[in-house]
């Protein structure tokens, strides 16, 4: 009985192990249900034309001590006709009866990029360069606490140049 304990109790850390690292594979490109890309799709317009085909390269949840909590992206997307890399932003817990997509905006910044077109697919140095002009970290923003995030590498690997 000893050993048979033993045994069952080495069988079941194993499985435990086993279906932690199963879980964890793509823990980086897993995008929340609250980041649906219908829902983006839906919201997100710019001029009176719509954003299509959207694909989520990274995401983040953030609050402050207001507090005030964002849920913000970085999307690639068809826009007008050409492939578009843009800021996305939400406050899930202030609007109601459902919160929306908008592209991001910072009105006292000039030089701030909410999106920026292309003719073809955009490279990894296109992503890197528009990250910097829409202020765009992989951390908490200043003055916000980071409650989540993840950076789809495999969305990145396919869609990027």
């Amino acid at each position: 009985m000893f050993k048979s304990n033993i045994k069952n109790k080495n069988i079941l850390a194993f499985l435990v192990l086993f279906l932690s690292a199963i879980s964890n594979l793509n823990a980086e490109d897993r995008i929340p249900e609250q980041f649906g890309i219908q829902k983006i799709e839906n919201d997100l317009t710019w001029n009176n034309n719509s954003f299509k085909n959207v694909v989520i390269l990274k995401w983040k949840k953030e609050i402050d001590n207001r507090p005030l909590y964002i849920e913000s992206a970085i999307i690639l997307a068809n826009y007008n006709g050409k492939n578009a890399l843009a800021h996305i932003y939400r406050h899930p817990k202030e609007e109601r009866p459902e919160p929306k997509w908008y592209l991001s905006y910072v009105y006292d910044d000039p030089d701030y990029k909410s999106m920026q077109e292309f003719d073809s697919l955009p490279t990894k140095k296109d992503l890197d360069q528009f990250e910097k002009e829409t202020e765009w970290v992989d951390k908490a923003s200043e003055g916000f606490k980071l409650l989540d995030a993840g950076i789809c590498n495999n969305n990145i690997k396919k869609y990027l140049k």
